[in-house]
């Protein structure tokens, strides 16, 4: 499926619209000038257009199961359903509370031990959170798949890259985060054709569609994550560069047609995209 720089820059300006909920005008700027990772805009993109391409599939129950809060509140506003989003830290639980959406409320829970009854939601969904999950990934995707009605979808995504890499480092990124010694685990980037074996062996689900979408060049990921990184020793210019680097890489960072479901040695990092229905 094709993501135009337009259905991006949709998702970019909805999430910029978000500063508006919040209280303080302190929290509104946080907000406005870091409304949305890069990656995560091609991402809370895909969704909606998988979903404006479906439209005989009108879900009134869906779950978010630890997606960045930006994705709730974007599928609030195109979806007539109840979300119910949650995450093992519960910040995001004073986020919701504070934008204070009809339709949306929080729920904590653990990924790979969600507490729903089984066939429960029609749309379940979870946006790059499975290569943050220490040798539990596929606990957490079997259990989405155990809370989805039959016949409904679930949406996933992650990093892939040529080899599997295992990421840990220093400082805590994220909490309930795997630790060994003094460094913390950060993510994995799957084998592609790895992860989707994985996947395809987990029984009552097949896989309606997969997208790869490669780094628009060689190095693209790691070259906006060192930038992030660089510290320009003022706290506005610092944001000041996120918010440029999130604006640009967001709509340029991986190519807008997906490739085979095959990366060449030389792209470190692609996004991978699949769409599962639970069996009937």
């Amino acid at each position: 499926m094709k993501i135009t720089v337009a259905n991006k820059l949709s998702v970019f300006l909805t999430a910029i619209s978000m500063s508006r909920g919040f209280k303080t005008i302190r929290a509104q700027l946080r907000h406005a000038i870091r409304p949305i990772e890069a990656v995560r805009t091609l991402e809370i993109s895909y969704m909606l257009k998988w979903l404006n391409l479906n439209p005989d599939f009108k879900p009134k129950l869906i779950l978010d199961v630890s997606s960045p809060y930006v994705a709730a509140q974007c599928l609030d506003k195109k979806a007539n359903a109840e979300i119910i989003k949650t995450d093992i830290n519960i910040q995001e639980m004073y986020i919701i509370d504070t934008l204070k959406t009809g339709n949306i409320r929080f729920k904590k829970e653990d990924a790979t031990k969600l507490s729903f009854p089984d066939n429960h939601f029609d749309f379940v969904y979870s946006i790059s959170v499975i290569e943050h999950i220490y040798q539990k990934y596929l606990s957490a995707i079997e259990e989405m798949i155990r809370v989805t009605r039959p016949g409904g979808y679930i949406y996933l995504t992650t990093h892939t890259a040529p080899e599997l890499m295992e990421e840990w480092v220093e400082q805590k990124i994220y909490s309930h985060q795997a630790r060994n010694k003094d460094k913390t685990f950060f993510q994995y980037r799957f084998n592609t054709k790895d992860i989707l074996h994985e996947i395809e062996k987990v029984s009552n689900v097949t896989i309606e569609s997969i997208d790869l979408y490669p780094e628009s060049y060689p190095g693209a990921y790691d070259r906006l994550v060192r930038l992030l990184k660089s510290d320009l020793r003022n706290n506005l210019l610092n944001r000041l560069k996120k918010f440029c680097l999130d604006f640009y890489f967001g709509l340029f960072l991986f190519k807008k047609v997906p490739c085979k479901n095959e990366l060449h040695t030389e792209t470190k990092i692609a996004n991978l995209h699949i769409v599962l229905k639970k069996s009937l």
